[in-house]
């Protein structure tokens, strides 16, 4: 779909844009120098903090029991070394975390000229000993509480591993669970937009959401119940008993188990997956629908800023009080503008005959409006290398290939291409890589309608073209010190809106550059491994707690952390004190007191007293937090609902981030299983 010569076609949207919230994963995070926002350290200083805590506890109750109730691997002469190089970690980084504060933020951004500067400040010394000594720290608490993990896996046999695994298949398919699974087939047998009012071309995208919406509660019910009851069933029934007498490791118990269900799971997934796949390729989808959804859009995002010329700064847009602040609006007829700052563009872009660009914007209406009108929006694409200065020769060279009437110049009809448009589409392209500008003037669009408009590649030329000599914008970069790296807006798109008394809403993944297009076969088979990495969560979960618990309250605790991962965002904002109200004492307070959530408390004792209990809460869930698993990680199938493709890096950090979860539900399993008295039980 494209701009015309004289007209404007689209796709209409329900859901607009993907919503993206938090910034996408990326693989090259993991090597990141800036310690700060490096997963890597934030995961060993995490997990070995309450790596920590298990070894504390485990010496504690060594000392109780004089270390005779302990297995002959415990506490050898490296398990004490490790330990006592993770309390020196710990303590160093604990003195120079005193000594950091105040020091300034690794990453800090200025917009100066409507042009977007992102500055690297090298790490201070404070701050790369405070990161460095508690990973170490970290690392050093997690090698100690393995240390007889380690020393048992050498004696362990994938063999026995994998028979335990095949038996965990077979007694879930004797069982026959996977009837279970049959209920999905309900789900084509109506379909979504008999019980649903949706717009033709949202037909594919209901009908996905479907499926998943009702795929993955089903799995996730069904796995969990089955590793929840897993060796818990097995020492109910006192099979266990003829297991341990023969040559076989606790800890090859639960790691059979783990694999066998998992084994399972994803052949169940893998089947689920395929026959959607069968018959949405079968059913008679609408073209509109699949122009819209049936699509694997590689996009290229930017960074937005708001900017207004009456207040002669950046701004933060306007809040027109919608529920959900997930946009914020510029008023019509205004010097208010949107700019979203390209900072990469592939130099392949250049070659292309044009540089397709997709949008779809929200629009917030005061009044009625025209009838059968939409809202005009205009646009007004620069490189770093404009300059304000040209702007005279600029519209002088566009008065002189088209006249003194501006208008619109759109690429030429791809079906049948006049000479006039050729011709046409080669000025603007020859003006744009001369002065790295290109403008859309008084586009008419609808609310949450996907548009695409194409973009000259002369502007890409003329990214080429950047001298940072001759840049003067750079100039603000000398009142940094050391800045590391540096960042600048290669691309700037300016959006705003020409319709009196209306706004328009924009996001960061409201706009982006159409990079190119992937298999949507493929891509629905990568939103599922969203699921499989959900699945491997709660399974681990589950098995972990059946080690030591009862198979209910294994299912339970299962089930209420994956719950709580899907309010995650939410429980930070507790846990940080943002959110509105207070914590849970304020919050009771200002309800007993029939106060505003928003409103301030009194200065007296009671509040100290309420504010000193609230900070305590937040403390200790702050460290809860580490506990949760971030399941909205893992919402890949949110990418092929709305016809995006499903990044690689997405796919790899997805799966990074399971294991980095599973990994200490495994050593919390080993350490519990070896513990319990197996007889006795």
């Amino acid at each position: 779909m494209s701009f015309g010569m004289n007209s404007l076609s689209g796709m209409n949207s329900l859901f607009g844009i993907l919503e993206l919230e938090r910034e996408p994963a990326k693989l090259s995070s993991l090597f990141d120098s800036n310690l700060v926002n490096n997963p890597v350290i934030m995961w060993l200083q995490a997990a070995g903090g309450f790596a920590m805590i298990a070894l504390l506890f485990l010496y504690v109750s060594g000392l109780v029991y004089s270390f005779r109730s302990y297995p002959k691997e415990y506490f050898k002469k490296t398990m004490w070394l490790s330990t006592g190089l993770s309390l020196l970690g710990f303590v160093i980084g604990l003195i120079f975390f005193n000594k950091a504060v105040g020091d300034p933020p690794p990453i800090e951004r200025i917009v100066q000229d409507e042009k977007l500067v992102i500055i690297e400040h090298p790490l201070t010394k404070n701050q790369i000993i405070r990161d460095v000594a508690s990973a170490m720290g970290g690392l050093f608490a997690l090698l100690a509480l393995m240390d007889p993990m380690i020393r048992n896996l050498m004696q362990m046999s994938f063999r026995r591993i994998w028979a335990i695994a095949r038996l965990s298949f077979l007694e879930a398919v004797r069982r026959r669970v996977f009837w279970v699974f049959l209920a999905f087939l309900l789900v084509f047998l109506f379909p979504a937009k008999w019980f649903v009012n949706t717009k033709p071309e949202d037909e594919l995208k209901t009908s996905i959401s479907t499926i998943f919406t009702f795929l993955t509660p089903l799995m996730i019910l069904v796995v969990t119940l089955l590793s929840s009851f897993a060796i818990h069933n097995d020492i109910k029934n006192q099979t266990i008993h003829t297991i341990v007498t023969k040559p076989v490791q606790r800890f090859e118990i639960v790691l059979g188990r783990f694999l066998g269900y998992m084994t399972l799971s994803t052949i169940t997934l893998f089947v689920l997956v395929s026959v959607s796949l069968v018959f949405i390729e079968s059913s008679k989808i609408d073209e509109l629908a699949m122009e819209e959804s049936m699509r694997a859009r590689i996009p290229v995002y930017g960074d937005l800023t708001f900017y207004s010329n009456k207040e002669k700064e950046q701004f933060g847009g306007i809040n027109v009080g919608r529920e959900r602040d997930f946009r914020r609006f510029i008023y019509g007829n205004s010097s208010h503008r949107a700019i979203y700052h390209i900072l990469d563009v592939a130099p392949s872009l250049a070659k292309l005959d044009r540089v397709p660009c997709e949008f779809a914007f929200d629009i917030y209406r005061t009044t009625k409006g025209e009838e059968n009108r939409g809202v005009a929006v205009s646009f007004q694409i620069t490189t770093l290398n404009w300059n304000e200065a040209r702007q005279k020769d600029y519209e002088e060279a566009m008065s002189k290939a088209f006249g003194q009437l501006r208008k619109n110049v759109f690429p030429p009809d791809p079906k049948n291409p006049s000479d006039t448009q050729k011709e046409d589409w080669k000025k603007i392209n020859e003006i744009a890589e001369t002065f790295g500008k290109f403008e859309l003037f008084n586009i008419s669009i609808s609310d949450y309608h996907t548009y695409t408009f194409f973009m000259p590649p002369g502007l890409i030329e003329n990214i080429s073209k950047y001298d940072e000599k001759n840049q003067d914008h750079l100039s603000l970069l000398r009142r940094y010190r050391q800045p590391l790296t540096k960042k600048i807006s290669l691309l700037d798109i300016s959006v705003s809106c020409g319709t009196v008394t209306q706004f328009i809403g924009v996001a960061k993944s409201d706009l982006y550059l159409l990079e190119d297009e992937g298999s949507f076969w493929m891509n629905f088979y990568k939103g599922a491994i969203g699921l499989w990495c959900r699945l491997c969560i709660v399974v681990m979960l589950g098995v972990t707690c059946s080690t030591y618990l009862a198979g209910v309250v294994s299912f339970l605790i299962a089930i209420l952390l994956f719950i709580a991962g899907s309010f995650l965002e939410f429980i930070k904002t507790l846990a940080d004190g943002s959110n509105v109200g207070g914590g849970p004492f304020e919050s009771f307070t200002r309800l007993v007191k029939g106060a505003t959530p928003a409103g301030p408390l009194d200065d007296n004792t009671s509040t100290s007293l309420i504010t000193a209990l609230d900070s305590s809460y937040r403390w200790v869930l702050r460290r809860f937090i580490y506990v949760i698993p971030d399941t909205d990680q893992f919402s890949f199938v949110d990418y092929v609902t709305q016809g995006f493709a499903v990044r690689t890096d997405d796919i790899f950090m997805g799966v990074i981030n399971t294991f980095a979860y599973v990994l200490p539900c495994a050593i919390l399993a080993y350490h519990l299983i070896r513990s319990r008295e197996i007889a006795s039980s």
